[in-house]
């Protein structure tokens, strides 16, 4: 997002860390989510880790907005900066990166129920966010489909804007696919919600001489660890990588993949 904007706004970061080329202003973490996922006992609550670590984020963005112009944000983020940002005249952007939180949030307390675990995202945050889709000038979603959901639960078409993530075509260069073996590759978060475990279930009807299954991303609870560790002892076709696929290099992730979900 910071490539694709960079070129057209003097833009300003907030985030944990510093990035390359580019104005950042360096936030704390949370004290609460700290001793949250920090302690053994309390580390299941992931949703109040969740909303501790968001509202302080947000508070700490807010307090040093007087002299921004624009302000794109991310729902869960973003609720004080949005209203600080109006007060001041300001255009305000909310970033919603999934669809409607009522739709995401029915999808991910059903799938999370599937392994025991907690949803991390709960109803105080998710009254958060539909107050975010409230005010906001405008709201970017990245497909047809999220701004449906939307649409549907009455925010104002207008409103919205369909924009997908911006990607540079030149750093897939010489990627290569292949005919055999018959390779899946998944990346993304290994959290229910994000569907890998239906995708292991297909890959296990799939009739397919010599298909592979490789798996980049990592999980953030035991009970997923331990049904990927079960996963893996009985089915040698099905791998997982957790290394960070810029860092490893998009050759070495997309090379020879087939399908890439």
């Amino acid at each position: 997002m910071v490539g694709g904007l960079s070129d057209a706004f003097d833009i300003t970061i907030f985030a944990r860390a510093s990035l390359p080329n580019v104005r950042s202003r360096k936030t704390t973490p949370s004290l609460l989510a700290k001793l949250v996922g920090g302690t053994a006992l309390l580390r299941r609550y992931r949703d109040l880790q969740t909303f501790a670590e968001e509202v302080a984020f947000d508070r700490q963005v807010a307090s040093r907005l007087d002299d921004c112009s624009i302000f794109q944000g991310v729902t869960g983020q973003c609720l004080s900066s949005l209203e600080t940002v109006r007060r001041h005249g300001g255009t305000t952007i909310l970033d919603s990166i999934t669809a409607h939180i009522d739709e995401f949030a029915d999808v991910g307390r059903r799938e999370c129920s599937r392994f025991g675990i907690r949803f991390p995202i709960n109803h105080r945050m998710q009254r958060r966010m539909q107050r975010e889709y409230e005010i906001a000038d405008k709201i970017r979603v990245m497909s047809e489909y999220a701004k449906s959901t939307i649409v549907e639960r009455g925010i104002d078409c207008e409103k919205l804007i369909v924009a997908e993530p911006y990607y540079d075509m030149n750093e897939f260069a010489g990627v290569e696919s292949a005919s055999k073996p018959f390779r899946i590759c998944y990346l993304g978060a290994l959290e229910p919600w994000k569907g890998f475990q239906h995708l292991i279930e297909a890959f296990d009807s799939l009739e397919v001489e010599d298909a592979e299954l490789e798996l980049w991303g990592g999980s953030g609870s035991h009970a997923v660890t331990a049904y990927l560790d079960r996963v893996f002892s009985r089915c040698k076709k099905i791998s997982r990588d957790v290394v960070n696929v810029r860092h490893a290099g998009f050759g070495k992730v997309f090379d020879g993949t087939s399908v890439l979900v």
